[in-house]
């Protein structure tokens, strides 16, 4: 196979918002707004990002050496931690415009978990051009969601919760009760409720409000 194209959803919080890295309860609903992966084979023995704004358009990638400045910096700390930290295949990961394949593009820096997002369509579309892993299971969209966590939290050293990487993985309506590990139940929604979501044109960003929240967390600060 000469190349594979991995899409996934976008999510918001209906309820508990920032609950998850504390031990508490979260409602969250998957979007029809996607980040498309497309990885294949890199022929010069390489690894290389790319994409379109507001990231980078190409970029070439050391494991060893990653670069936390860069918006791409997703991609990198995911295939660190790919076969328990052996080295991985060289590839080339490229984040598409996902009208062309007929979805809203799911923008970033606007509180849609476009980060997680990245973080699981590298791993999936990694898996599925290397070891053929196709046709998920549930227990691999939970593996998925724990690498992308671990990426992203302790890889980047973002102080994150499992919300999003869960959310996304999984899709749908979900009940997620982190109190004593992680306890995921599907919902059923109810038909014909409609949700809108608006653009405030302004940028989010999550790594400085997860900094702050803990902050305050490790404080007691009421606020």
């Amino acid at each position: 196979m000469k190349e594979v194209i991995v899409s996934v959803p976008g999510r918001i919080c209906l309820l508990g918002e920032h609950m998850d890295w504390i031990g508490g309860e979260v409602i969250t609903t998957a979007i029809n707004w996607r980040l498309i992966c497309k990885t294949s084979k890199n022929i010069k023995g390489i690894i290389t990002a790319g994409s379109f704004n507001p990231y980078p358009v190409y970029e070439e990638i050391f494991l060893n050496d990653i670069n936390f400045d860069s918006e791409l910096k997703y991609i990198p700390a995911v295939l660190s931690i790919i076969n328990n930290g052996k080295s991985c295949e060289k590839v080339d990961i490229s984040i598409e415009r996902s009208e062309k394949y007929g979805f809203h593009q799911l923008p970033a820096k606007k509180g849609l978990s476009s980060s997680a997002a990245l973080c699981l369509g590298t791993i999936a579309s990694y898996n599925a051009l290397v070891n053929r892993n196709y046709d998920l299971s549930l227990k691999d969209k939970i593996e998925y969601a724990e690498a992308s966590y671990i990426a992203e939290n302790q890889v980047l050293g973002i102080n994150c919760g499992r919300m999003d990487q869960y959310a996304c993985s999984l899709g749908g309506l979900q009940h997620f009760n982190f109190l004593k590990g992680i306890k995921c139940t599907r919902l059923k929604p109810i038909p014909g409720v409609d949700i809108v979501l608006g653009d405030s044109h302004t940028e989010k960003n999550t790594e400085k409000v997860l900094d702050w929240l803990k902050k305050r967390l490790i404080e007691e600060d009421p606020v």
